[in-house]
């Protein structure tokens, strides 16, 4: 078993759990594997973020279907109990002119708001920060394709931190 400081193991499930999802690993399999690789930790909790993971996994390919000028549904939006300061989350893959060209990874947004939107007021955001944020190159934004959309519910335990960088 590799050594994993205590404080790294969940995180390193977290970002082991979409492969072994794709791979067709159940619950239960995926958390024999992990004991066997680099350890565990509460099962309760380990649970939680299983089915985190799980429902955006699920979900990441079906928001090519939301009309942009109408609210997305409640299928389309992940239930999770992650520590967010506001109730939903949406995350945008923003590509650039230069980021295409140069073959570079594209850049990840999150904007968080209170409710429900449609997906072109949260779009009209993102050019609203382009020229504000310094995570959001100042050129023309070439691409811009919804990655998820998370809302916030309450947990009986302590909320997860959330797997994503926000502001």
């Amino acid at each position: 078993m590799a050594k994993v400081p205590s404080y790294l193991k969940r995180a390193t499930a977290i970002l082991k759990m979409p492969e072994a999802i794709a791979r067709g690993l159940t619950q239960s399999a995926f958390f024999r594997e992990l004991k066997a690789t680099t350890g565990t930790y509460r099962n309760q909790r380990m649970i939680q973020d299983w089915h985190n993971v799980a429902g955006t996994e699920a979900k990441k390919d079906t928001y090519k279907y939301i009309r942009k000028d109408r609210l997305p549904t409640q299928q389309f939006v992940v239930d999770v109990d992650w520590e967010m300061s506001k109730n939903y989350m949406y995350k945008f893959e923003v590509s650039t002119s230069r980021i295409e060209k140069d073959g570079l990874k594209p850049i990840y947004v999150n904007i968080m708001k209170d409710t429900l939107l449609p997906i072109t007021q949260i779009q009209a955001e993102v050019y609203e920060r382009q020229g504000v944020s310094d995570s959001i190159p100042k050129e023309p934004i070439t691409n811009m394709r919804l990655i998820g959309i998370w809302h916030k519910v309450p947990s009986l335990e302590m909320p997860t931190p959330t797997p994503f960088m926000v502001e």
